[in-house]
């Protein structure tokens, strides 16, 4: 996160948004699907995924 702050504030924000975007396609959106779909948590399965993916970025 620190990284990232750094980087906004040195203007260079293209590596902070491809960071960004990637982790949210190979964990978010996959972990949110396990979690809510296939454990049949539904809501509160997507909270936590997104819990867990913030505290994991």
């Amino acid at each position: 996160m620190a990284y990232a702050a750094l980087l906004r504030a040195a203007g260079d924000t293209r590596a902070v948004l491809v960071a960004s975007v990637t982790s949210d396609y190979l964990l978010l959106i996959p972990l949110g699907r396990l979690l809510g779909v296939h454990a049949g948590l539904g809501l509160p399965g997507l909270y936590l995924a997104w819990t867990a993916f913030g505290t994991l970025y």
